[in-house]
């Protein structure tokens, strides 16, 4: 007979069930080995949380993640606890089969124990990684600053021969620039030749000199230390050097969970995640799951316990760093091309258990000999889908915090393309097929610092339709004047000219200005083709807001196909509006014909080309 909990022959072993807390509790007291293991865990988690709840239903799940999801612990608005069993050091059995080896975590991140773990994960990738060994083997290189840890003061260093040193990623924090201790020009002499006052290091700095010292590196990286911070020159220099800076480095410290110097590196970890031996189960642990990476920069999660990561700033950092020590909420992480290891002993993620397979790769160090093989226009626009929805302090910096990906970008395209304020000249018309993320509210551009062509133009997360072609149009000149390195996106003059068929919108601009968000209900705009959708890339300031001088006449606004993506057959246009002698985009087009909603995919594709082919052509100067 089925036992009343599990569901199953009483007895030992793996199995999958859905339980409610009467039925486990009556299994429990038939004395089937796996409720009443399920029981004593459960009332173990209830101690721990100091709660009177009574559970619901428990969800299992064995093997070896050894995942189990309960229902009615938790507090009001959560969806539930997930628990993870294990045992330490190989010892231990339970019923459930559950054989995964983990770790019990320390009560703070910054224990000597936390040392003792990384130190191997280095030596293992020194020795072992053969590809991790390929991306160190660079000419010698040093920063043109690092602060030297040798003694008991921290003193800031120039000119040194090459050595290895680490570099720290983290948040400064709101306001922090005019609060906190930095480099500028009246006090990078008294750095030099004093050092730095101990007090003039905020927590998570002294924290991160902690660390440094005990794995044995004696020099560190930190922007706001390394960097003459009241130079623009200086700035600029060192904004060049970035991707060789990271590259570099020994060693990236990340701060991932610290929102600002003042919390610190390290941190305490809750009680509910340091694991509890089972009663009655020698050598058995259970303690919440914890959550690895989020799954995207964008969730909840992903702002409230991994802040670091939410910063525009630190895309590149994560990106060209061969080896990062995430310091967490709740541990320890270690991310390089070839290994993912959580100082708790475990890779598997809440993720894992919800059935989402997908990691949070963005801040995971690449293989660039793999990104060589891929196509160069497709990554970059996965590169601008992951940075663009990421925070910057200062909108200015949108270009020169992505500097160091871009030039490593250079390289992937053969050294020989030419950037365009976040887009390529090889790849122009593809690149300029990008669309702001649908139902978010975007501003009105105040003082645009680049051109309205470019992503970079709007302060938001954008996308673009993959696999889509260039049609219909082609670029009859650039004029684009870079100041200084091109990939720092700053210019004088940045102005493109597109030559092919164009719709004239001129008396249908109040019918887009009215759209603030993503317009799916349809329009004809000429003959047989309407809008299928319409994707502004800011929000109006008025519903009626009309171009300076507009007399009512024709040429004021044009649709412009650009692309097609053949798999769905989705042709995209973009539309542009004029501004003084020349058009700015306002916005992303999908366009199609009247009517052709019952027409097969191959004949709907055939009526736009001939539509699109039909129009007159024209040149349009966007700037």
């Amino acid at each position: 007979m089925d036992c009343p909990g599990c569901k199953q022959p009483r007895g030992t072993g793996g199995v999958r069930f859905v339980a409610k807390w009467a039925e486990l509790t009556e299994g429990a007291a038939g004395e089937c080995p796996r409720c009443m293991f399920c029981v004593a865990f459960v009332e173990c988690i209830r101690r721990q949380r100091q709660t009177t709840r009574q559970l619901q239903k428990i969800t299992v799940r064995p093997g070896e993640r050894g995942l189990i999801l309960l229902n009615g612990l938790s507090n009001p608005g959560e969806n539930g606890i997930i628990v993870e069993i294990f045992r330490v050091e190989g010892r231990g059995e339970n019923p459930l089969g559950i054989t995964r080896v983990r770790r019990r975590l320390p009560p703070n991140t910054g224990h000597p124990e936390t040392i003792g773990i990384v130190r191997p994960w280095i030596e293992e990738c020194d020795l072992l990684h053969d590809t991790c060994k390929l991306r160190r083997q660079r000419p010698p290189f040093s920063p043109k600053r690092l602060l030297d840890l040798r003694d008991d003061r921290v003193v800031l260093r120039e000119g040194l021969n090459p050595t290895k040193y680490a570099c720290l990623s983290h948040c400064w924090g709101a306001n922090a620039y005019s609060t906190i201790t930095k480099t500028l020009s009246d006090n990078v002499d008294i750095f030099r030749s004093e050092g730095v006052p101990r007090d003039a290091l905020t927590k998570t700095f002294r924290e991160a000199v902690s660390v440094c010292r005990s794995l044995g590196i004696w020099h560190l990286w930190i922007d706001s230390f390394c960097i003459i911070q009241d130079s623009p020159e200086d700035w600029r220099d060192q904004a060049a050097q970035m991707a060789d800076i990271y590259e570099n480095a020994f060693l990236t410290i990340a701060a991932s969970w610290a929102p600002d110097g003042s919390h610190g590196l390290f941190s305490d970890v809750p009680p509910m995640y340091h694991g509890y031996e089972v009663p009655g189960y020698p050598d058995v642990y259970v303690r919440e799951a914890i959550a690895d990476m989020p799954s995207s920069s964008t969730t909840s999660e992903g702002s409230r316990d991994w802040p670091l990561l939410r910063r525009g700033w630190v895309y590149q950092e994560m990106r060209l760093s061969p080896r990062i020590l995430h310091f967490g909420r709740i541990e320890v992480l270690w991310r390089c091309v070839c290994a993912r290891k959580n100082n708790s002993g475990h890779n598997a993620t809440v993720a894992d258990f919800q059935g989402n397979p997908n990691g949070f790769e963005k801040f995971t160090p690449p293989a660039y000999e793999e990104l060589g093989r891929e196509d160069p226009v497709r990554l970059w626009h996965q590169s601008i889908e992951d940075y663009s929805g990421l925070l910057l302090t200062f909108e200015t910096d949108r270009m020169i915090a992505l500097a160091a990906v871009t030039q490593r970008m250079h390289h992937l395209r053969g050294g020989q393309d030419r950037y365009l304020a976040g887009l390529w000249e090889s790849s122009l018309v593809r690149d300029l097929n990008w669309m702001a993320v649908p139902a978010i509210e975007r501003p009105t551009p105040k003082n645009r610092a680049f051109p309205s062509w470019s992503w970079a133009s709007i302060a938001t997360w954008v996308m673009y339709l993959m696999d889509t072609e260039p049609a219909f149009v082609s670029v009859k000149e650039v004029r684009y004047q870079p100041v200084g390195p091109d990939y720092l996106g700053e210019f004088t003059e940045a102005r493109i000219t597109l030559e092919g068929p164009v719709i004239d919108c001129s008396h249908n601009m109040a019918r887009f200005a009215g759209q603030n968000l993503w317009a799916a209900d349809r329009w004809t705009v000429t003959g047989e083709i309407e809008v299928i959708k319409y994707i502004p890339d800011y929000c109006w300031d008025g519903p009626t807001a009309m171009p300076d001088g507009f007399d009512g006449g024709n040429g004021w606004a044009y649709i412009i196909p650009i692309g097609v993506r053949r798999k769905d057959t989705t042709f995209c246009a973009i539309y542009v509006r004029r501004k003084g002698d020349f058009y700015e985009r306002l916005g992303m087009v999908n366009i199609g014909i009247v009517g052709g909603e019952g027409l097969t995919a191959d004949a709907h594709a055939d009526r736009v080309v001939a539509a699109v082919e039909g129009l007159p052509r024209d040149s349009v100067s966007i700037v």
